[in-house]
């Protein structure tokens, strides 16, 4: 059973999206290994008391799917629930391994760096994850376009994806900007399929890609099963509908950030 954890989700758009979460991962194969994460957001930094801390996240609920992109749906739900934070969020001065040990005693499964933090943090960040249990199962690229640099780290902490960004370019072409995005993905796609690191476009407040349809366009045209959606809930309120996004997308979502609209 897929379980939002919080309480309060004031965005009334994201009721009534379980039964269309649960038939688009129901393609998941049992046993399978590979980790997929729904991500909290919340621009307040974390704090280290605990009961503070789960004042502010109260609002936040995390959903983590294991599925293969493009898939069809068929069979039981058999994803295992696992909630992430993003590294930037841990803002007080600890060490790496105080920060992960933190978010191991609030109860979290996992944790993002930005590629930057992973590349600095990466002996630290691994030997942390490792005394901890504290996953890092991604790594974030955002629009970056040295994307095999975020692979390469991302495997190197035993990550499973790299989240990246298409950004609009306002003054120029969207035709051009387009393709452009797409070939910066595709020169690094034969790589992330080397290392078994999914390829997750996000979608944000970018007025670019901002409706289902499009999104799976772009995804499908690059004719690889490791490029797929990292799908924000709360980013996707500007646009539209939650439901319509997951009954479009299906299992080409491979990892949720779940928070309110903000």
């Amino acid at each position: 059973e897929v379980v939002l954890r919080g309480a309060g989700f004031r965005a009334p758009h994201i009721r009534g999206c379980r039964e269309r979460l649960i038939r688009a991962t129901r393609s998941t194969e049992e046993g399978e290994q590979r980790w997929q994460h729904a991500e909290e957001k919340k621009t307040m930094p974390i704090r280290p008391d605990r009961r503070s801390f789960l004042q502010t996240t109260a609002t936040l609920g995390a959903i983590a799917v294991i599925s293969k992109p493009h898939q069809a749906a068929a069979g039981a739900f058999t994803g295992k629930i696992k909630k992430a934070v993003k590294y930037g969020m841990v803002t007080e001065p600890l060490s790496v391994m105080d920060k992960l040990k933190m978010l191991k005693d609030l109860g979290f499964d996992g944790v993002e760096p930005g590629t930057s933090d992973a590349l600095e943090h990466r002996d630290a960040l691994l030997k942390a994850s490792q005394a901890t249990g504290v996953a890092v199962h991604g790594v974030v690229c955002a629009s970056n376009p040295d994307i095999t640099t975020s692979v390469d780290v991302a495997k190197d902490l035993g990550a499973t994806s790299v989240l990246l960004v298409v950004p609009t370019n306002a003054k120029g072409s969207y035709l051009k900007n387009y393709a452009d995005r797409q070939e910066i993905i595709r020169r690094a796609i034969g790589h992330a399929e080397k290392h078994n690191i999914q390829l997750l476009i996000e979608n944000v407040w970018a007025s670019f890609l901002n409706e289902p349809l499009s999104m799976a366009r772009f995804v499908d045209e690059l004719q690889s099963p490791i490029v797929g959606v990292y799908f924000d809930v709360g980013n996707n309120i500007r646009w539209g509908y939650a439901g319509h996004w997951i009954e479009v997308l299906g299992n080409r979502i491979g990892k949720l950030d779940i928070k309110e609209y903000s």
